[in-house]
């Protein structure tokens, strides 16, 4: 701490001191306070040619000064005390033990806690400046060089192990002259043999009595239980039912349907023969068969006989003549 801050810490102070001891009202601290109620030294204003000393209030951070009352609290304290003649709310006054032992505590703060916070600021620094470095060597050294290998180092390599070596050495040389005669070998003589004998064991030892007990004891029995229970089912639930219906029902009214189609057809008959048939015989016998008779005799009488003489004296030996003319003509 320089001589002129000293200075103008002790005029405050004493500045402060009076205006206790005379009731007036303290000044109000200017610093700046980490914990309510807490304040440092006031801080005169800066004359003409004075430099502020920044490590002047380096105690204040560090929470050594005596807790202020309110500003409020105060001024109600002088007040009483000057009306009242001296009571517990005057403001005591600070003499030269009070001075010296806030002297005592920034010499303190200043010798203990002053490099330590120096300390950690030159820490946070050295922090910072290898984080910046840090960043500066990954992203202007690391991040192009990583690129520059990975375009032309290792995607060219990439590119030549997967069409050269994979598409021709690994499929051409070793699948087609190695590993093919290989597996072939292991599949005739290793793999099928022990696949072989696996399901013939598996067969003959396990699946094949399994087979039989669950065909004895298991399938047999639960298949004649569903025989047995679909044949009372049906039975008692189809057969019985509909042998029921058949004989109560069906049959009789199939009995009465028969006997009345039976005696409808009979009635039917003797009125259709009585109504029909007897007047289309009678019609038939004295009225059709004499005319159709007649028709008959007049039509064999007068067409017959002309149309016989038309066709073998006129139309034979016209078919003759036309047949023999078309035949010298064109020929046979």
């Amino acid at each position: 701490m320089s001589g002129d801050a000293r200075e103008r810490v002790e005029g405050a102070a004493g500045t402060g001191d009076a205006a206790g001891g005379s009731g007036g009202v303290p000044p109000e601290p200017s610093g700046r306070s980490d914990a309510p109620g807490l304040s440092g030294p006031p801080q005169p204003p800066p004359g003409p040619g004075v430099v502020h000393d920044p490590t002047a209030y380096t105690e204040y951070d560090a929470g050594l000064y005596p807790r202020v009352p309110p500003q409020g609290a105060v001024r109600a304290g002088a007040g009483s005390g000057r009306t009242g003649g001296g009571s517990r709310g005057t403001a005591p006054r600070k003499g030269p033990v009070a001075t010296g032992g806030r002297w005592l505590a920034q010499g303190i703060a200043v010798v203990f806690l002053v490099p330590f916070r120096l300390l950690w600021e030159l820490l946070k620094l050295i922090g910072r400046v290898m984080v910046a470095v840090l960043v500066f060597f990954f992203t202007r050294m690391l991040r192009p060089l990583a690129t520059a290998v990975h375009r032309w180092i290792l995607v060219p390599a990439w590119r030549l192990l997967r069409d050269f070596l994979w598409g021709w050495v690994l499929r051409y040389v070793l699948w087609g002259l190695v590993l093919t005669p290989v597996l072939a070998f292991l599949l005739d003589w290793v793999l099928k043999p022990i696949q072989r004998a696996i399901e013939r064991w598996l067969w003959n030892k396990l699946l094949k009595p399994l087979c039989r007990l669950t065909l004895r004891y298991v399938l047999r029995p639960v298949w004649a239980g569903l025989c047995w229970a679909g044949f009372h089912f049906m039975k008692w639930c189809v057969v019985a039912p509909l042998l029921a219906l058949w004989r109560w029902v069906l049959r009789p009214l199939w009995r009465a349907l028969r006997a009345v189609l039976v005696f409808g057809w009979k009635w039917a008959t003797i009125i259709v023969g009585v109504l029909v048939v007897v007047p289309c015989r009678a019609l038939w016998r004295w009225v059709l068969h004499p005319v159709w008779r007649a028709v008959a005799a007049a039509w064999r009488a007068v067409v017959v006989p002309p149309a016989r003489w038309t066709y073998q004296r006129v139309l034979r030996p016209m078919n003759r003549a036309v047949a023999d003319v078309v035949g010298a003509v064109f020929g046979r």
